[in-house]
């Protein structure tokens, strides 16, 4: 398993691949940053994206949301920026995409931007 590192950009974002045929992207160490938006690239295949988080890198939990629902992000158009609900995400330490379908076209490349360390929200 893959972990994806984090950008020491000054943007604060992580590149995550979700490869052909695949469903799930590479873990990301969110390194103590909280997930803001996602951008959805023109080559992602309709569907919906849930998240999945967890401690220590290999244990990976589904993330609900205050619902008591598996949080997910519906995705009406390709080539857009979707905004994420940072405060689920408090307390996890990597996080994982997860695609409603499997990815065909050619690996499917998303870019998921990061508040700055401890920010409140």
């Amino acid at each position: 398993m893959v972990i994806a590192k984090p950008s020491n950009q000054l943007s604060e974002r992580s590149t995550v691949t979700v490869d052909t045929g695949a469903t799930q992207s590479a873990i990301i160490n969110m390194a103590g940053r909280h997930p803001v938006g996602i951008f959805i690239p023109a080559e992602f295949n309709a569907g919906a994206i849930t998240f999945e988080v967890g401690y220590d890198g290999t244990t990976m939990f589904d993330l609900y949301d205050n619902a008591e629902a598996v949080y997910d992000i519906a995705i009406p158009v390709v080539g857009a920026m979707m905004q994420i609900d940072p405060q689920l995400f408090r307390g996890a330490l990597y996080m994982r995409l997860t695609c409603a379908v499997a990815q065909t076209a050619t690996p499917t490349d998303f870019v998921v931007m990061f508040a700055e360390p401890n920010k409140n929200f």
